[in-house]
């Protein structure tokens, strides 16, 4: 299915890729569909997607003790129309300084475009970011490419995977969350000043510049920098 959105990304947003691939699909069955009568089925499954996201409140309450001390970014292959409308109805968009949506970017994972494309909107080296995705093709290959450092999400028994291995890895998101969450708590002999909250932060569009924090280079997931320590390098968002 990733391959086949990458093939299908000149199409542009991704209810453009599902009206297509679904119009061909009904077609190869003897079935057509007018055009308002596509779009309503993949708004309709568009909602349907969205109801079916529920909060977990131990991941919120993780970026909540992480926000203080990494700059927290998002990177993901779909388009910002449906992966801020995912954020904001799972109620996690608070939490994040940048979400980059590599169709609207133009590139997908694993290309380092995307990757890229979110430090420079935290104004930070992609050699300070530590990347959390449970994709080894995709998050892992991807964030090695620019030069970033990933930890991989995935069940205890997988094998790890072949060329350069993961910072860290976790058999699921939250734990790895905390991990970095109780990282942040220890004492550190300094500080930077907090991010600005979301409430004063302008909607998603290109952020403006922000010096580079002058901390202990690293950051947290799924793409963030740092704001007071260096993130965890031993062996999920």
């Amino acid at each position: 299915m990733a391959r086949l959105r990458t093939l299908l990304a000149h199409l542009g947003p991704m209810r453009a890729i599902r009206a297509h691939v679904w119009d061909r699909a009904l077609h190869a069955c003897g079935i057509r569909l007018g055009e308002s009568e596509l779009v309503s089925l993949v708004k309709g499954f568009a909602r349907r997607q969205l109801r079916a996201i529920r909060l977990d409140r131990r991941v919120a309450a993780a970026l909540d003790q992480l926000a203080p001390h990494f700059r927290l970014g998002v990177v993901t292959n779909g388009d910002s129309a449906g992966q801020l409308a995912k954020l904001e109805h799972a109620r996690l968009y608070v939490h994040f300084e940048t979400v980059a949506c590599a169709l609207d970017i133009g590139t997908r994972k694993p290309d380092p475009a995307p990757f890229l494309h979110a430090a420079a909107e935290l104004s930070v080296a992609p050699e300070q970011c530590l990347y959390v995705g449970d994709s080894w093709a995709n998050d892992g290959v991807g964030a090695h490419a620019a030069g970033m450092h990933p930890v991989w999400i995935t069940p205890n028994d997988t094998p790890m995977p072949p060329g350069r291995p993961p910072a860290a890895r976790f058999p699921d998101l939250l734990s790895c969350l905390n991990t970095l969450a109780e990282h942040a708590a220890l004492p550190t002999e300094r500080s930077c000043p907090p991010p600005p909250s979301r409430a004063s932060r302008p909607p998603p569009g290109p952020a403006p510049h922000r010096p580079t924090p002058r901390c202990t280079p690293t950051c947290s997931a799924p793409c963030a920098s740092p704001q007071t320590r260096s993130a965890p390098r031993s062996s999920r968002a």
